[in-house]
C-alpha cells in the first residue's frame, strides 16, 4: 500500500509541475506581447502627438477667414508635415480643414499611416474656438 501511495503522490506532483510550467510560460508569452503592444501604441501617441503639436503652431488671427488661410498655407503646412513624417517613419496621406458647428470651431485633420495602418488626428485651432456658455 505504502508503494500505491507513493505513486499516487508522483503523478501527483507531476500533473501538478506541468500545470504550473505551463501556466508560467503562458504567463510569460502574455508580458511579452503586452510589452510589445504598448510599445507600438506609445510610439502612435508620440507621432500623434508631433502632429497636433504642428497645428498648433497655425496661427489665424479671429477677424480672418480660417478656411481662406488655410486653403493659402496648405501647401507650406503639407511640406512641414512631410519633413515631420519622413523623419519619425510616418506617411502624410490627407491634410484638411474640419468644422465643429456644435463648438463653432476650426481646426485642421491630418490623415497618416505607419507600419501599414491608418491613423487620423485632429486639433482645432486654439484663437478659433468661441465658447459660448
Amino acid at each position: 500500500m505504502k508503494l500505491t501511495e507513493i505513486l499516487v503522490a508522483i503523478v501527483v506532483f507531476i500533473i501538478a509541475s506541468t500545470v504550473f510550467t505551463a501556466s508560467f510560460i503562458n504567463v510569460r508569452k502574455s508580458i511579452v506581447k503586452t510589452e510589445e503592444y504598448s510599445k507600438k501604441a506609445i510610439e502612435i501617441l508620440e507621432k500623434d502627438f508631433l502632429i497636433r503639436k504642428e497645428i498648433r503652431k497655425i496661427e489665424v488671427p479671429y477677424w480672418k477667414s480660417f478656411e481662406k488661410e488655410f486653403q493659402k498655407e496648405k501647401k507650406v503646412f503639407e511640406e512641414q508635415l512631410k519633413i515631420l513624417a519622413s523623419k519619425n517613419e510616418m506617411e502624410i496621406i490627407s491634410v484638411s480643414s474640419v468644422y465643429d458647428k456644435k463648438k463653432k470651431a476650426e481646426g485642421i485633420k491630418v490623415e497618416w499611416m505607419t507600419c501599414n495602418k491608418k491613423y487620423e488626428s485632429q486639433e482645432f485651432i486654439c484663437q478659433r474656438i468661441v465658447d459660448e456658455e
